[in-house]
């Protein structure tokens, strides 16, 4: 029986698959967990913990497709088609990276308000105020950068453009 991912010089899809596998398991485990514990006082922040995790599966999906589609692989080996396969899935495997990391900065930001708001300490909720405007603006000006100054189809070496060398190089 043979294997569904190599591990070879031109072809690293078998440590891509790991990788993403073990992210996947460890994020949905800790998931898992917190929902066991905190059963009976879900807040704000729960909820943007979990659209976190929703955004993350979406990365992990685009991954997999990704690594169906040639990513992993050299350059040497994959022909046009999927060259641009990759590129697309990666771009967008990039996107929901940039939303689960700032949804996941804002459920820590609601968790630290929330634990602040009941210590009735104002300039601690403020500060933490301060850091869900900034992890927004954050959020909002990454995505603005992967997807607006670089096309999909520019990001593979020998393809960059002046406007992708930032994020190829």
């Amino acid at each position: 029986m043979g294997r569904f991912a190599v591990d070879l010089d031109g072809d690293h899809s078998a440590t891509l698959w790991i990788a993403t596998l073990l992210s996947a398991v460890y994020t949905t485990c800790s998931l898992v967990v917190r929902i066991c514990i905190k059963r009976t006082s879900f807040g704000l922040d729960d909820v943007v913990f979990l659209v976190a995790q929703m955004f993350a599966y979406g990365e992990f999906i685009a991954i997999m497709v990704g690594i169906a589609s040639g990513l992993g692989r050299s350059l040497e080996l994959l022909e046009g088609a999927q060259e641009a396969e990759v590129m697309r899935v990666w771009t967008s495997s990039q996107i929901f990276f940039i939303l689960s990391t700032t949804a996941a900065k804002f459920a820590v930001g609601l968790l630290l308000r929330r634990i602040f708001s009941r210590l009735e300490s104002k300039h601690a909720a403020l500060l933490c105020d301060i850091l869900l405007g900034v992890s927004g603006l954050w959020g909002v000006a990454s995505i603005l950068a992967v997807s607006v100054s670089c096309d999909a189809a520019h990001i593979l070496p020998g393809h960059e453009t002046a406007q992708c060398a930032a994020i190829v190089g």
